[in-house]
């Protein structure tokens, strides 16, 4: 283990998701291999994913499904079925609570959902008996993007979970995107609460609750090691010229690394948008959970569901160094 915080001390805050796959690699050769465990894993891009992530080294695979329909996508991908343990249950239902089962029993260390309804997957994380949910934890979706151009990774939450949260839930929302951050190298975190303006304005409860939010952060009561402004603009948020033509002063403005939006709508939206006209270089993975859970969208192609593999493996090695 010692090594292990060795290595990771050494590690540099991630720019490129080609980045993390190296440093992963580097890793893993100290602490070994993370093991992948795919629910209702018969579903092409989710197997392809799950396969680039094995011959690049970087997993062993746990395959739960259908193993007839899974088989014949593996060798159709010309994958050697002795270099993954595949149990067969061809009902997605209970492929995927037995999954969920293997990685609470702590056979697993990342799972990912393959072909089957959102609802299904996330009742399994969620079951109280043997579900991967914290004690009182809230879970949040989280967009890790390398967009066309852009220099840099950056995140932004929540696209998935959350409908309409509270102050209360956005704190923590923030707070689980500010441990995917950290988990990808980067040490002290600049979030930015996105709003329309910069200004609070009383009629915009965005607003409101951002600047709410960073004062709380100002004083320390978030008691996180992040830097937290808001209200933000978008642009002004990661656009370093963008901020400096509005004149805004402030150690978040153009440089952040975490966008938190207001709710789900504004997430979701950029979250598409950012998977059409950025380039689609990015991943989706929810926080708050006992183990990584990757939960890709339904129009993530395979490269975003390999990235997504990339962003687990990190968290699962930052809990082994954090602990």
């Amino acid at each position: 283990m010692e090594k292990l915080k060795k290595k990771w001390d050494e590690l540099s805050p991630f720019y490129t998701f080609s980045e993390i796959q190296k440093d992963i690699i580097a890793l893993s050769k100290i602490a070994g291999k993370k093991n992948l465990v795919v629910a209702a894993a018969d579903e092409e891009n989710v197997l392809k994913a799950a396969i680039n992530a094995y011959k690049l080294g970087l997993v062993e695979i746990k395959l739960f499904g259908n193993r007839k329909n899974i088989e014949g996508i593996l060798k159709s991908e010309k994958f050697n079925l002795n270099n993954c343990e595949i149990f067969n249950h061809p009902d997605p239902h209970l492929a995927t609570a037995e999954a969920v089962k293997y990685i609470s029993a702590g056979k697993g260390d990342i799972i990912m959902k393959g072909l089957v309804h959102t609802g299904v997957y996330l009742k399994a994380i969620l079951n109280e008996e043997y579900g991967l949910r914290r004690k009182n934890g809230l879970l949040s979706h989280v967009g890790v993007f390398q967009p066309e151009g852009f220099e840099r990774l950056f995140l932004m939450s929540d696209a998935a979970m959350i409908i309409e949260p509270t102050l209360e839930q956005k704190i923590d929302i923030l707070k689980n995107a500010v441990y995917i951050a950290c988990a990808l190298g980067i040490k002290t975190p600049r979030v930015a609460l996105v709003c329309a303006v910069e200004t609070v304005n009383l009629k915009m409860q965005a607003t409101i609750e951002a600047s709410i939010i960073s004062k709380m952060s100002e004083r320390g009561q978030l008691g996180i090691n992040a830097v937290v402004d808001g209200p933000l603009a978008a642009d002004a948020a990661l656009s370093e010229e963008k901020a400096k033509i509005k004149k805004i002063k402030s150690e978040v403005a153009g440089k952040a690394d975490v966008c938190i939006m207001h709710r789900i709508e504004d997430a979701n939206v950029f979250y598409k948008l950012m998977e059409l006209f950025g380039g689609g270089n990015q991943a989706g993975i929810l926080a708050g959970a006992k183990k990584p859970v990757i939960l890709p969208s339904r129009g993530d192609d395979d490269r975003v569901k390999l990235n997504s593999i990339l962003v687990g493996i990190m968290m699962s090695y930052f809990e082994d160094v954090s602990k």
